[in-house]
This record gives structure tokens, C-alpha cells and sequence, in this order.
């Protein structure tokens, strides 16, 4: 496996803006023996490494010229689809909250995602929560958590309190995941408002479910 601190002092490679990058062997290790070593690990820039049969994908074109040289490897530029058994996520705040939902209706396998706190405790969030949102409602109908719990800021660089990770297994597939993303948008965008006959975060993620497949 590449060592991404190595490799981005070595090459005078800058951290990402607005994100904190995993370094942590052992973790990076336990994800991806947690995707089943099978897995197209996407990130945002997110670093490319290979590891049993996975392959990342990458949009660092610094941290791309860096590995081809170091392991004569080539990458491949992330093209924004997704699509795999296993994915694997480290999320821009900019966009952490829109990637992750179209990762979640992407429907893969499992699923690991590196985020601030303020992101992932949106998976368990429950209706009347502050934090209930599309990321709760699809979360708790189609995957199951296995684990989630706070990193130590020396396991991200640069160093920073307040980082997360979540392992979450699919339980079951949903052919309308997209359709039914967009519903959730739409009606979470008009929070305190009785779009649905009752304010859409005080419905249980089944209810919401039920008004979409009835409504739609």
C-alpha cells in the first residue's frame, strides 16, 4: 500500500483544500479488507493506492505524476460515475453532503466514508433530530452501520479534531435509489413546511418512503 504522508512530503504534494486525508495504515488497511480487497476507492482528491485487487481512482494530477514515478504505476482520473462493489470515500466539506448521498443511491456493497462528525452523524440521526436528513433516511432503509466512531487527529493530515469514519453494508437494493434521492431532497429543502401532510423530519425513514411510492 502507498504511504500517502510519505509520498506528499517526498514530493512537496500540499494537503487538500477543505479536507483531511486518512494516513493511518492500520485504518486504511481495515477498510480495505473491509470492502473484501475488491474495491475502486474514490476520493475528494482523495490519493491513489493499490491494495489486493482494488484500485483507486484519482483527480490529483500532482499525487498521479508522484506515483507514476515512485511505483511506476499509472492511475486513472476520477470521472465522476459511480458504480462498484466496494467504494470508499474522503469527503470535501464543499461537497460532502451531495457525494455522499449520490454514493449512497449508487448503491454499493459497503461503503467507507472518512468526514467531518458533523456529516456522518447524519447516518443515524432520527425523525426531530436537527441532523435528520436525506443521508438518515436512506442509510437506515437500505444499509446497516457495522461501525462509526471518531478519528484521532494524528490518523488525518494535516492534523484535525472533529474527523469521523463509518463502515456501512447494503441490506437491501431500491431500482428507484435516484427518484426517490430527489423526493427526499425536495421535501427536506421545505423542513417546517406540511409538504407531505406532516413535516417532512418528523417521518419515520419508512413513512417517507411510503408518500414516495404513493406520490410519485
Amino acid at each position: 500500500m502507498y504511504d500517502v504522508l510519505k509520498l506528499m512530503r517526498k514530493y512537496k504534494i500540499p494537503p487538500p483544500l477543505k479536507k483531511e486525508v486518512l494516513v493511518n495504515k492500520d485504518l486504511l488497511e481495515e477498510a480495505a479488507e473491509y470492502l473484501d480487497n475488491f474495491c475502486v476507492f474514490q476520493a475528494f482528491p482523495g490519493f491513489i493506492f493499490l491494495h489486493g485487487k482494488g484500485m483507486a481512482l484519482e483527480i490529483d494530477e500532482r499525487l498521479l505524476e508522484a506515483v507514476k514515478k515512485e511505483y511506476g504505476v499509472d492511475g486513472k482520473v476520477w470521472d465522476g460515475r459511480f458504480g462498484c462493489y466496494g467504494l470508499y470515500l474522503e469527503v470535501n466539506v464543499d461537497m460532502a453532503k451531495d457525494v455522499f448521498e449520490r454514493a449512497l443511491v449508487s448503491f454499493p456493497e459497503r461503503l467507507v466514508v472518512v468526514g467531518r462528525e458533523t456529516l456522518l452523524i447524519r447516518i443515524e440521526a432520527e425523525p426531530g433530530w436537527r441532523e435528520y436528513s436525506p443521508v438518515s433516511v436512506v442509510s437506515q432503509l437500505f444499509y446497516r452501520v457495522d461501525d462509526i466512531f471518531a478519528l484521532d487527529n494524528r490518523d488525518v493530515y494535516p492534523p484535525r479534531s472533529g474527523i469521523g469514519i463509518a463502515f456501512l453494508k447494503k441490506e437491501r437494493n431500491y431500482d428507484r435509489g435516484e427518484l426517490f434521492l430527489s423526493f427526499l431532497r425536495r421535501v427536506f429543502s421545505q423542513r417546517n413546511k406540511k409538504v407531505l401532510g406532516e413535516r417532512p423530519e418528523r417521518l419515520s425513514p419508512e413513512e417517507l418512503l411510503q408518500r414516495f411510492e404513493t406520490t410519485a
